[in-house]
C-alpha cells in the first residue's frame, strides 16, 4: 500500500483564542468558558478586516424526519421537513492576494450513496433528495470556473465522496476542483477509519478509497484563512465538525451544520409550534439537530459557541446570524411548520474572477481592509 502524502498549509494562521476554554475538563464549565471566549473573539473579529464578497448556491433539497431536524420539539403535523442545502463561496484577501473558498460543495449525486439516502429513496424517490443546479452553474453565473477555487472545506463529511472531489491516484476518477486544497480537520478525517454506528448511515461507503491526498491539508484547532475568514472547530454533530465564520458589513456570520434554522440557535424566541416550550422544559437555549446523537452534549456546547460569535440579525436581534448549511424550507411535506426567519441564502459584497497575482479586491474602498462596505443581502423572511 502506498503511503499517503498530505499537503501543508503554512499560509493559514492558528487562532488560539478558544484553546483554554476547550481545554476545560468539566463539560458545564467548558460550555460557559467557550461562550465567554467566543464573545471576546467575536468583538475582535468584527472590528477586523472584512471579506471581499460571498455568494451561496442552492444545490439540493433533502427531506429529513421532523423528529431529527428539531430534536423532537416541533408539534407540526408533517413527519418530514424539507431542507435546502447550499454551497457558500467566499472571496477574501490572504496577505494581499485574492483567494476563493468553496464551503460545502456537495456532490449531490454521490451523496445519494449514503445508507440513509439510499434506503429512503427506495421508499419515496425524489422526496428524500432532489438535486438542483450543479455548483459549476453557480460559479459560471459569477464568471468563475472550477480552476478559480483555491480552497474547499466542509462543515462535516456526511454525504461527501472525496473521490469525485480530489480524484483518485490511479486516474480513474478525475478531480472536480483541480487547483483547490481541501481543508479537513484531522479529527474528522481520522473518524472515517472506524466511524460510530450512529454516524455510519450518513457516510458514503469508501468515500476516501484511493483518493489523491496531495491536496488534502489535515488541520488542527481553529484557523484564520485570511481577512475576515475563520474555520473554527465545533464538534458534536461529528467528531470533526467545523463552522465557517465570515466578517461582513453586517458583522459576523456563521455557516453551520449543527442546526436547521435560526430557531435552532434561538429556540426560546421561536414561533414554531412546540419549540419554545420544549426548550424551556429542557433548559436549553440552543436546539441541535438530532441526526447523530452520539455526542449531542458536545453539539449543544458548540452551538452555544456559534451563537456567541455570530452577530445578531438587525431586524430581529433575538436571532443570531447563523445560516444553516441545510436550511429549513417551507413545503407541503410539513404544513404549518415554518422557520421563524428564513435567510434563503447569502449575498455579500463583490465577487469576481481573480487574476493570478491579484493583490487588491475589486471595489474595495472606504472599508476595513478586504471589505467593500456592502451589507449582506441575505433575506430574513418569515416565508
Amino acid at each position: 500500500m502506498l503511503a499517503r502524502v498530505f499537503a501543508d498549509a503554512p499560509e493559514l494562521s492558528p487562532v488560539h483564542d478558544l484553546d483554554d476554554a476547550w481545554a476545560e475538563p468539566r463539560p458545564g464549565a467548558r460550555a460557559t468558558a467557550l461562550r465567554r471566549a467566543g464573545a471576546a473573539l467575536s468583538e475582535a473579529f468584527v472590528a477586523g478586516p472584512r471579506i471581499v464578497g460571498a455568494r451561496s448556491f442552492d444545490v439540493a433539497r433533502w427531506s429529513l424526519p421532523t423528529r431529527l431536524a428539531l430534536a423532537g420539539a416541533s408539534r407540526g403535523v408533517g413527519r418530514y421537513v424539507t431542507l435546502t442545502h447550499r454551497t457558500v463561496l467566499v472571496q477574501f484577501l490572504q496577505r494581499g492576494a485574492l483567494k476563493t473558498l468553496l464551503f460545502d460543495p456537495t456532490d449531490t449525486h454521490a451523496a445519494r450513496g449514503t445508507p440513509w439516502f439510499d434506503a429512503g429513496a427506495a421508499l419515496i424517490p425524489r422526496l428524500v433528495s432532489r438535486a438542483l443546479a450543479p455548483i459549476e452553474v453557480g460559479l459560471a453565473a459569477l464568471g468563475l470556473g472550477v480552476d478559480d477555487v483555491d480552497y474547499v472545506a466542509f462543515d462535516d463529511l456526511h454525504g461527501q465522496d472525496l473521490r469525485t472531489l480530489l480524484g483518485t491516484r490511479d486516474g480513474r476518477v478525475l478531480s472536480r476542483f483541480r487547483r483547490a486544497k481541501l481543508l479537513v480537520p484531522r479529527a474528522e478525517w481520522d473518524s472515517l477509519d472506524a466511524p460510530h454506528a450512529l454516524q455510519r448511515r450518513w457516510l458514503v461507503p469508501g468515500a476516501r478509497d484511493g483518493v489523491d491526498t496531495r491536496r488534502v491539508a489535515l488541520t488542527d484547532g481553529d484557523l484564520s484563512l485570511g481577512d475576515g475568514v475563520m474555520l473554527l472547530r465545533t464538534p458534536g454533530h461529528t467528531p470533526g465538525t467545523q463552522t465557517l465564520f465570515i466578517n461582513t458589513g453586517d458583522g459576523a456570520w456563521g455557516i453551520s451544520a449543527n442546526g436547521v434554522s435560526v430557531d435552532s440557535w434561538s429556540p426560546l424566541a421561536s414561533r414554531i409550534r412546540g419549540v419554545r416550550g420544549h426548550a424551556r422544559r429542557a433548559a436549553l437555549d440552543v436546539l441541535p439537530s438530532a441526526a447523530t446523537p452520539d455526542h449531542l452534549g458536545d453539539q449543544v456546547t458548540s452551538m452555544g459557541l456559534e451563537r456567541a460569535i455570530a452577530s445578531r440579525v438587525r431586524a430581529a436581534p433575538a436571532f443570531a446570524q447563523v445560516l444553516a448549511s441545510s436550511e429549513l424550507t417551507a413545503s407541503a411535506l410539513s404544513p404549518g411548520l415554518r422557520a421563524t426567519l428564513c435567510f434563503g441564502g447569502l449575498s455579500v459584497g463583490v465577487v469576481s474572477r481573480p487574476r493570478r497575482g491579484q493583490t487588491t479586491s475589486p471595489g474595495a474602498s472606504g472599508a476595513p481592509a478586504g471589505g467593500d462596505g456592502t451589507r449582506s443581502s441575505a433575506t430574513a423572511s418569515t416565508q
